[in-house]
């Protein structure tokens, strides 16, 4: 699962993002709540593998002398550290039906921009055309 949702998150984030029309933007909108009917959120905590970054120590110590008001002399040292990657296994909560209910989002906003304006980007044909009205959304289960 994890596998395929990078991707598809991926081109959902250039769809809608701003190459999106104004138009296909609503035609989302407008197809979400079918979807999620039929896909409601079913969150669950998984264990994932995360990389995270800490601090270690080298064994070495870099020291500096410096003098204080009193002219007192002091060496103060501090250790020589590095970042280095470990990978742990986080509790995550995941939809499980995320995947599906964004594809069916994403299949009948374009099935809609298709019948509205012949293409599934839901771009006009030319600025001055009103977009043809369909009776509803249109929500099919994929196979």
């Amino acid at each position: 699962m994890k596998t395929y949702f990078f991707p598809f998150l991926c081109v959902c984030l250039l769809v809608l993002g701003g190459c999106a029309t104004p138009e296909y933007k609503a035609a989302y909108q407008t197809c979400s709540p079918g979807a999620f009917s039929q896909y409601p959120e079913d969150k669950v905590q998984t264990f994932e593998m995360r990389q995270r970054w800490v601090q270690v120590a080298t064994g070495q110590l870099s020291c500096v002398a410096v003098q204080n008001a009193a002219n007192v002399k002091q060496t103060v040292c501090t250790p020589i550290t590095y970042m280095r990657p470990i990978s742990t296994m986080e509790p995550v909560i995941v939809d499980r039906n995320e995947e599906p209910r964004k594809s069916l989002i994403s299949a009948c906003a374009q099935s809609m921009c298709i019948q509205r304006y012949g293409n599934v980007e839901c771009k006009p044909t030319t600025p001055a055309t009103s977009p043809v009205p369909v009776v509803g959304p249109m929500v099919t289960t994929p196979p």
